[in-house]
């Protein structure tokens, strides 16, 4: 595998000028909501996007879309689902993101034509989970042709904050992780995996999100668990900054753009990840901390939270009182990202039609954190 050397890529991007790109607003600071297959009649679409972009605290939405719902039949591209937030999101100066979940949320013409395999997930509430084997040239092909129409069609919209690139992994293809619990040997013989291999596709697919997006930034979601047990942490964390640098010298030296890099894990109840907040001792900054902290000047950086913190639906987990989310909050502050993301229950009622009272003080409060900082 060949990686670029952390240190030799900070000098680098020292030497270079990032300029800023049309994109990136100050008001994209703040709190941004992760609405995940908000659909339905267009009118209501509408309405509830409208709603929540109009709350003085929320700087955009994050829409969290799959690939089998946009495009249920080959060709078939349901552009409302995009343009109408969109078209919300410009009119009020805000924001709108990107993220076509796509692997194990793969239209079924996309599932009937590609090689697919099974296993368990990593994750109990996930559960047994089939997906197309990710370098299977049907799957690969299809995606970037997918990708394609909507870079030809989007890239450059006033409102688009970032699309998020898509790489291969065992659930949706939006974080640098493929995480598998339990796998038959026949089922992991289709996948072959491989660090080199997992590395070369994910680069692969950079480039082609770059191409496509010239104007648009793009996003990287990245994870420090790579390999199927048993996993080499070390040998994990070294291919996830090997995608990390190579995204982020080539969305420079190609387009002149910032990556935005996102760490998945804010409110995590494993202290691995977010172990608590950032008192500028550097041994805090564990492995995936520093996915986004060494090269955090060079780069935008948003802190998506773990799970809906309203409700108790994830194993023994508690719903956390207002105070104890407002710290979940300024624990992911303390850390020095532009944004936070926030899942949408935690924001915005959708059957109730509105906001989800007992969150909107800390939210506002954080809001008001990350505009004031640098």
């Amino acid at each position: 595998m060949v990686s670029i050397a952390t240190p030799v890529l900070l000098l680098w991007l020292a030497c270079s000028a990032i300029p800023c790109f049309a994109n990136e607003k100050s008001e994209s600071k703040g709190i941004h909501v992760i609405c995940w297959n908000l659909s339905g009649h267009c009118d209501d679409l509408k309405s509830t996007v409208e709603k929540m972009l109009d709350l003085d605290y929320v700087s955009g939405l994050l829409l969290y879309v799959d690939w089998r719902q946009f495009e249920p039949e080959r060709g078939g591209y349901q552009w409302e689902l995009f343009e109408i937030p969109l078209e919300a999101a410009e009119k009020r100066d805000k924001t709108i993101s990107l993220a076509l979940m796509v692997c194990a949320r793969s239209p079924d013409w996309v599932m009937q034509k590609t090689e697919t395999f099974a296993f368990r997930h990593i994750h109990p509430s996930v559960g047994d989970v089939t997906a197309p084997v990710p370098w299977n040239a049907d799957y690969t092909d299809a995606l970037y042709k997918t990708v394609a129409a909507v870079g030809a069609r989007l890239d450059g919209h006033k409102g688009l904050r970032y699309v998020s690139i898509n790489g291969p992994s065992t659930l949706f293809g939006v974080e640098t992780n493929f995480p598998i619990a339990s796998i038959a040997e026949h089922e992991a013989n289709k996948v072959a995996f491989s660090l080199d291999k997992y590395e070369r596709y994910w680069k692969e697919s950079i480039d082609h999100f770059i191409d496509c997006f010239p104007k648009t930034p793009l996003a990287l979601g990245l994870h420090d668990q790579i390999s199927p047990k048993p996993r080499n942490s070390e040998q994990d964390v070294a291919v996830a900054k090997a995608i990390r640098n190579y995204a982020i010298e080539q969305e420079r030296s190609k387009n002149g753009k910032r990556i935005v890099l996102r760490l998945l894990g804010l409110g995590s109840d494993n202290p691995k990840y977010f172990p608590g907040p950032y008192q500028g001792d550097p041994s805090i900054l564990n492995d995936y901390l520093s996915l986004v902290w060494e090269v955090r000047e060079h780069v935008a950086v948003a802190f998506e939270a773990t799970r809906v913190f309203r409700n108790s639906n994830a194993g023994d987990r508690k719903p956390l009182s207002a105070e104890d989310f407002g710290r979940v909050l300024q624990n992911g502050i303390s850390y020095s990202p532009d944004w936070i993301e926030i899942k949408q229950p935690d924001v915005w009622s959708v059957k109730e039609a509105r906001v989800f009272e007992p969150y909107a003080n800390p939210l506002r409060d954080a809001y008001r954190h990350l505009l004031l900082s640098p």
